[in-house]
């Protein structure tokens, strides 16, 4: 794991010392009280607990290594804090069997169990000398000291985001002494955490047209920027070059439910949670818009909108704001291949029943076979042989695994090429029609430590295609960066050449003046994001909210985009940020008491 961090030397080896003496004065402070217990039914039930514990620590870890969040955290997340069908819907959503969860709870279960066994079978009798004792207790006192030492020394030398990245790693979860970093205090929210009402939508100025070109927008899972290669995704990567995208085009959050939000509704994902726990939440304002210049709405999903209830979200209630929509079952249909077939065949079919449909129509496509365990059915052809993907949840996650991983994502992204093919040759002949693919999130295979999505923000998780044809309108590539903000506004721009102020966030990629930044969330279950990145292309810095003082986040990380940490040292990054991304602050965060320089504090 360590080597998967892009530490330097001296953070390595400090860490290392760390990882390695944490758990050593574990093990030593739990045969030294062990040593004292009365033999008898205290000691079985001694041994027993801490075999459970030691198998939490282990569990632990592999939350880490999936959601970047300790074992703890995870269960007031998504137990406490979650309704008991939403759990279920995540295990599902999830993409590993539910026989695999179910084992992987009973052998948690059975561990203090074992321990009992394991003591009665082997009948422990080992009594520890009074020179074992004492050299135990030196260690118990000694260790602390030493790793107190190390956080001294290497203090200046170890970067912020080094304690970041292995702190969940170690047994105490922290180091005897808490790094330096940076933080900084604001006022206001972000803008405003309320969602836009929908009676703004009566200032926005449009000019009316009396032919409505169709629209086609495709969200698929998982889909990442690297994997679109023209080996095994030609028609995608022609699509890129045909179409009017940014430089750097960037999901607004590292898991659906954030992106999904931004995506429909052009707004913040710092707002996605907030405007889902609302009543009088009316769906998304760009799909609102359409219904009223005279759009009808369809939807063809072989995802699950039952999530977080994103469905009354982005479509309103009782899904008011779409015509028709038609869910697929991967669980019928043998697979979330054949999910993602069967919505192009029933449109194909209607659209052949319906000729009105080559105009003014909206056709929302939700693709999911490119979400883990990544299924490519049986109509693509896979290229080199695959391991089943749980093995990728092993404690050892060998180089094999990974490439195996990669061979099953490559041969998913292939089934969806050739799908998207299939789509490109029936509407060949609507000129003017404007054709938008998406990516929600990216997909990371341990290039940063971590697995699948929704872990950090990291390149692989939050680079996605954003790419739209804009009909006969010239592709063009815009500088600076684009997130799923953008996508709708970008659209509404192209067809009615929307002119003033809108009541969304996102900004079109038609426009000349475009902010120099992008807001990506960090998923935080169903709760607002407890971490968002800023991202300005070359650069970008990740704070994080602080839980216990209102108006105030930490600088987690500062890197550039391919997230190498820029070299400076811990009481620089308050600089840095206070020269790269100030003015992007000040917009999201406005100030109003206060002169900038008593708003930004070192600590």
């Amino acid at each position: 794991m360590l080597s998967q961090t892009t530490l330097g030397g001296a953070a390595r080896l400090a860490m290392s010392l760390h990882v390695l003496g944490q758990w050593t004065w574990e093990i030593v402070l739990i045969a030294w009280l062990g040593s004292y217990c009365p033999r008898g039914w205290f000691f079985r039930v001694y041994w027993a607990g801490i075999s459970g514990l030691l198998c939490l620590q282990w569990v632990d870890i592999f939350l880490y290594r999936l959601l970047d969040l300790p074992l703890l955290e995870v269960f007031k997340l998504f137990i406490v804090k979650e309704y008991k069908e939403v759990i279920i819907l995540f295990l599902e959503a999830s993409g590993i069997p539910l026989w695999a969860w179910v084992l992987a709870a009973f052998l948690l279960l059975m561990c203090p169990w074992m321990g009992y066994e394991l003591y009665t079978r082997l009948r422990v009798s080992y009594q520890c000398s009074s020179k074992q004792l004492y050299w135990m207790g030196m260690g118990i006192f000694f260790i602390p000291l030493s790793l107190s030492l190390v956080d001294l020394s290497y203090r200046n030398l170890v970067p912020f985001h080094a304690y970041v990245k292995v702190g969940q790693l170690l047994p105490w979860k922290q180091t005897p002494f808490t790094p330096i970093c940076s933080s900084i205090s604001f006022n206001d929210g972000p803008r405003s955490l309320k969602s836009a009402d929908h009676r703004a939508l009566r200032s926005v100025p449009v000019q009316p047209r009396l032919e409505l070109p169709n629209i086609y927008l495709f969200v698929i899972e998982s889909l990442r920027c690297s994997a679109i290669d023209p080996k095994w995704a030609p028609y995608l990567s022609q699509f890129r070059e045909a179409t009017t995208h940014s430089e750097i085009t960037l999901a607004s959050g590292n898991a659906t439910p954030i992106s999904w939000f931004s995506l429909f509704h052009a707004e913040l994902p710092l707002k996605w949670a907030n405007c889902r726990g609302k009543e009088e939440n009316q769906g998304s304002l760009p799909l609102t818009f359409l219904k009223k210049q005279g759009y009808t709405i369809h939807v063809y999903g072989a995802a699950d909108f039952r999530h977080y209830h994103i469905d009354t979200l982005l479509f309103g209630p009782d899904c008011c704001l779409i015509d028709d929509k038609v869910h697929m079952s991967a669980s019928l249909l043998g697979g979330t291949a054949n999910a993602d077939v069967a919505t192009l065949d029933w449109f194909t079919r209607q659209r052949g029943e319906h000729p009105e449909w080559h105009r003014g129509q909206v056709f929302i496509f939700f693709w999911d076979g490119t979400h883990f365990p990544y299924d490519w059915g049986s109509r693509t052809p896979s290229f080199i042989e695959a391991k089943h993907p749980i093995w990728a949840l092993s404690p050892w996650v060998t180089s094999s695994i990974k490439e195996s991983l990669w061979n099953r994502y490559r041969n998913a992204v292939a089934c969806i090429d050739r799908l998207f093919g299939a789509f490109l040759y029936q509407v060949q002949y609507e000129k003017d029609a404007v054709i938008a693919v998406v990516g929600d999130h990216g997909e990371e295979f341990f290039e940063k430590g971590h697995l699948f999505h929704g872990s950090h923000l990291v390149q692989e998780q939050t680079e996605v295609p954003l790419w739209l044809q804009l009909g006969t309108l010239h592709p063009q590539q815009v500088p600076g960066v684009s997130s799923h903000i953008d996508v709708w506004p970008t659209i509404l721009d192209h067809i009615f050449h929307l002119s003033g102020a809108c009541p969304w966030d996102g900004v079109s990629l038609l426009k000349s003046h475009r902010p120099p930044y992008v807001v990506i969330g960090q998923y935080y279950g169903g709760l607002p994001p407890r971490e968002f990145c800023l991202h300005q292309g070359a650069m970008k810095v990740v704070l994080r909210f602080d839980p216990s003082e209102v108006g105030k986040f930490w600088i987690r990380s500062l890197t550039d985009r391919s997230d190498e940490p820029i070299p400076c040292t811990v009481s620089d990054i308050h600089h840095w940020v206070d020269v790269h991304f100030r003015r992007s602050l000040e917009d999201l965060f406005p100030c109003q008491d206060h002169s900038l320089e008593s708003i930004w504090t070192l600590r």
